[in-house]
């Protein structure tokens, strides 16, 4: 039996304080694990060249198994601007399906960072790592893991509601000294409340902007040990691989895998994820 990191069951405890909203086109179902049925549906809209119109139309494609045409028009919805979770899902889908997995890969990544404790797009996420790796996931840290359980905005939010409230009982105990020594025991658990969420929301904060990952989208990428087509190959690395970018030089990147080799890679052949961005989009 494998006992939880107490800061993780922590963590776990502190995730009932918040109610994780994703905003859709309509108050669909949640989604399911690569299939058919994989799809948020909206009710069809009177305006054809709606967001939301643009929408049911991929999914109709997604399930008539026309998933090039699917993707195409979910990628429109991207660059017309709309974005949330379940956008990103469902192209991760259609990606999948259309044997594109180290992008779909990166759009199942875009959809966890909108939507960290969805199960449905945490289960695709690990199947397809899984299909990269030949049954295998890739090992990450409880820390990691724990930073992960809530977004940029919801630490920012926890962190704030444990100051407000230390500060509250701060206040209380300003009236009398009945309700300083009343409310002693209270202010010091949300003072060293506030410090752990504050602590966690810089952790989280530097994770998020200061990383980078790289994600493979070609069959075949080649590493090389310096920025030149002339440098050696040092390894290669297939679809789907996610890596850890070091550095950028003249269209190429520094990486390095989870085994710890470094190298050089082709900025094309990868897929970049950016720093989190501070909030979301609705679709």
């Amino acid at each position: 039996m494998i006992t939880p990191h107490p800061l993780l069951a922590l963590l776990h405890t502190l995730t009932l304080l918040l109610t994780l909203s994703h905003t859709s086109l309509s108050a669909a179902p949640a989604p399911t694990a690569l299939s058919n049925s994989s799809l948020v549906t909206p009710t069809y809209p009177s305006d054809p060249l709606s967001p939301a119109a643009l929408f049911e139309h991929a999914n109709k494609l997604y399930e008539q198994s026309r998933y090039l045409a699917a993707t195409q028009t979910y990628q429109l919805l991207l660059q017309s601007g709309a974005a949330s979770a379940e956008l990103h899902f469902n192209l991760g889908n259609a990606l999948f399906k259309n044997g594109q997995v180290g992008q779909s890969l990166y759009h199942y990544r875009l959809a966890e960072r909108l939507a960290p404790r969805d199960p449905d797009i945490r289960a695709n996420l690990q199947f397809a790592r899984k299909v990269v790796r030949g049954g295998l996931l890739p090992e990450t840290s409880w820390w990691h893991r724990a930073l992960a359980t809530l977004t940029l905005d919801e630490w920012t939010a926890l962190a704030a509601a444990f100051l407000w409230l230390w500060l509250l009982a701060l206040a209380a105990g300003q009236w009398s000294a009945d309700l300083r020594r009343a409310f002693a025991g209270y202010t010091a658990a949300a003072g060293l409340a506030a410090l752990l969420a504050a602590t966690l929301l810089g952790a989280a904060w530097n994770h998020h902007r200061r990383s980078q990952t790289a994600i493979v989208v070609v069959p075949e990428a080649v590493v090389r040990y310096g920025p030149l087509e002339e440098s050696q190959s040092a390894f290669t690395l297939r679809d789907g691989f996610e890596l850890d970018v070091l550095d950028e030089k003249d269209g190429w990147l520094q990486i390095l895998d989870d085994t710890r080799r470094a190298g050089w890679v082709r900025k094309e052949q990868v897929r970049v994820l950016a720093p989190a961005p501070r909030r979301a989009s609705g679709t």
